[in-house]
């Protein structure tokens, strides 16, 4: 994928202290998707995009973060090679 967004899944690694407080500010990007696809036999077409966190969570003692987001044109894009699109969550269960 040629566009801003290449990333699946961000593990921010952090190491705490015990009884060390942490605030994380997690936000929504806005960006442009020059991949995105509105049908399977379409040409690649530039977009505005929103890529945004939808879950976030911890592993072991809370020393390891996973956010996993994703896009807002996702139902839409029929480009199998987006992680986002649900073209490729198609692919997958195939």
């Amino acid at each position: 994928m040629d566009a801003i967004f290449e990333t699946e899944e961000q593990d921010i690694e952090i190491a705490l202290k015990k009884g060390v407080r942490m605030d994380i500010n997690i936000q929504a990007t806005v960006g442009v998707c020059s991949e995105f696809m509105s049908a399977s036999y379409a040409e690649k077409a530039e977009v505005s995009v929103v890529i945004a966190p939808i879950k976030v969570t911890t592993e072991g003692e809370e020393s390891k973060i996973r956010i996993l987001t994703g896009c807002n044109l996702w139902q839409s894009c029929h480009n199998s090679t987006c992680w986002y699109s649900l073209a490729a969550r198609e692919k997958k269960k195939a």
